[in-house]
């Protein structure tokens, strides 16, 4: 009898330790731990779940709809569709949705459950976790503001690229322009100084082919 009050007390030892150890991991990661009696629509949250909320842990138990008016007025439609669903199959799965806080701060949830196994019809229980994942959405957003900017600045580089090949394709078109008439007028000169017919023809010749290309 003595060794099984000792081996009682090295099992309830054991258990302690393996709780806290569950506890920390949980704290760790903001993990909360929940369970759903679909009999009785009653759910149980534990202090973490609690905290999350930023409410005691006294007031955080009680029927499904208890933290209703928690959620935000964008998720609260397809939280409840996602409930609903949930008691009718018995599977409830993953969602994600945003809560408000008493003081004004929203916060993003991450909730997972799985029911308990049951031989005959539905399931009695579903367990679950939950997980402030708003640091992750935050940074998700950044990112994505990130990726915006460069985005937007890529675009004002190309934008900026063309306008400068099109100003030196102007620039340089001009230059070209204003170099042939230059030519042009000096053949014109020479073909009206020349002595001999035949230059000025093939100077006269060479003015059109300027002409022809200064319209082009």
């Amino acid at each position: 009898r003595f060794r099984d009050i000792i081996q009682r007390r090295r099992m309830e030892e054991s258990l302690q330790v393996s709780e806290t150890r569950l506890r920390r991991a949980l704290d760790g990661g903001k993990l909360g731990v929940w369970e759903w009696n679909l009999e009785t629509d009653q759910v149980t949250r534990d202090g973490a779940y609690a905290r999350m909320y930023g409410i005691p842990e006294s007031d955080f138990n009680g029927p499904l709809g208890l933290l209703a008016h928690f959620l935000h007025p964008e998720d609260r439609a397809g939280m409840e569709a996602h409930f609903r669903l949930a008691r009718l199959t018995g599977e409830f799965g993953y969602f994600e949705v945003r809560i408000i806080r008493p003081d004004d701060v929203v916060r993003w949830l991450a909730i997972q459950g799985r029911s308990a196994a049951c031989t005959v019809g539905l399931p009695k229980y579903i367990h679950g976790i939950v997980q402030d994942i708003t640091d992750r959405k935050e940074a998700m957003d950044r990112l994505t503001g990130y990726r915006d900017q460069l985005r937007s600045l890529a675009l004002q580089l190309t934008r900026s690229e063309e306008a400068t090949r099109r100003q030196i394709a102007n620039g340089l078109h001009d230059q070209i322009g204003q170099t042939l008439a230059a030519m042009k007028l000096s053949l014109s000169t020479l073909a009206t100084e020349s002595d001999s017919d035949s230059r000025k023809q093939s100077l006269q010749k060479m003015n059109n082919e300027f002409t022809q290309i200064i319209k082009d």
